[in-house]
């Protein structure tokens, strides 16, 4: 069961309403809004179009277009926006006994102990707050998508079940996975510091996912977490399996992949589009990466 509210400036009072025993569905089209609030459930945020400011215990993201934010009922939080566009935005609310049948059905026995536990830190006050943007799978490809239903549906909200939630549930573990991996990839003595250097790392992350087009540099993104080029490096390789160059680099390439499979365009042009210099290192980088060239790739695409 799920309680359903499509919120404006008129009735954005109604989102502390629901009752307390079924899940949070929440559609947003605001100008404005200084709202403050504590998770009732598993939280997920997401925004569809223009930007929202979310403070999340005491920490604030701008959470842009195609971005996620995640939170569990030990977050206190502050939303604000202020704009001439009106900003899309999705809240859902998950009950935590959905948690609680998925975190049994899909952990190890190994994931769910020691001092850094999934279950321990996605059900208590240790929760880092996740901040994420949406790509071709994943939580954030299932909101972008859902998203686009709920915006085209043109007679209310496309019909839901139990293993709509369940599914949203099964990502939200399979992210929050990744981020205990990449803690306990930290090298630091306190759970507190590895909480607080990952938090650096997806800011520069965050950079890239972004910006990943504009000619950026390793002490660029470095600078945006607050590092030095070498710690940064040597931190994101370990929390992330890759330097930040070659993170950089497969954004670029996958983006131009997309393109390419897209077509309307030649190879030289898309090349360009993705931050490489010239066609060359674009065509070379490509099939060191994809096993083919882009003339391959574009060819398919138009037959």
């Amino acid at each position: 069961m799920y309680h359903f509210n499509l919120l404006t400036e008129q009735n954005i009072h109604t989102i502390h309403s629901r009752p307390r025993n079924c899940h949070a569905l929440n559609y947003s089209v605001l100008h404005e809004i200084e709202l403050a609030s504590t998770f009732q459930g598993f939280t997920i945020i997401y925004v569809a179009k223009g930007t929202e400011h979310h403070t999340l215990n005491g920490r604030t993201y701008a959470v842009g277009e195609g971005q996620y934010l995640l939170g569990n009922p030990h977050c206190i939080s502050r939303a604000q926006l202020k704009s001439r566009q009106a900003v899309h935005g999705l809240c859902i609310g998950i009950l935590p006994e959905i948690f609680e049948e998925v975190l049994s059905s899909l952990l190890l026995p190994l994931e769910m102990q020691g001092d850094i536990g999934l279950t321990a830190m996605l059900q208590s006050g240790d929760f880092l707050e996740h901040y994420s943007s949406s790509g071709t799978q994943g939580m954030g490809h299932f909101l972008n998508t859902f998203c686009q239903r709920i915006r085209n549906n043109a007679l209310g909200l496309p019909d839901l079940n139990d293993m709509f939630f369940y599914r949203l549930a099964e990502l939200y573990v399979s992210d929050y996975k990744e981020i205990v991996k990449r803690i306990r990839s930290v090298q630091a003595v306190k759970t507190s510091v590895r909480k607080d250097i990952l938090r650096l790392l997806a800011r520069s992350k965050a950079l890239m996912d972004d910006c990943w087009a504009e000619p950026l540099s390793v002490q660029d993104i470095a600078r945006a977490g607050n590092m030095s080029k070498y710690h940064f490096s040597r931190l994101f390789q370990s929390a992330y399996g890759m330097p930040p160059h070659r993170y950089l680099w497969q954004k670029r390439l996958e983006y131009g992949r997309a393109m390419l499979q897209r077509g309307g365009q030649s190879a030289l042009d898309i090349s360009l589009q993705c931050g490489f210099a010239d066609l060359a290192s674009f065509s070379k980088a490509y099939k060191q990466h994809f096993g083919e060239p882009p003339s391959r790739t574009l060819k398919i695409s138009t037959i």
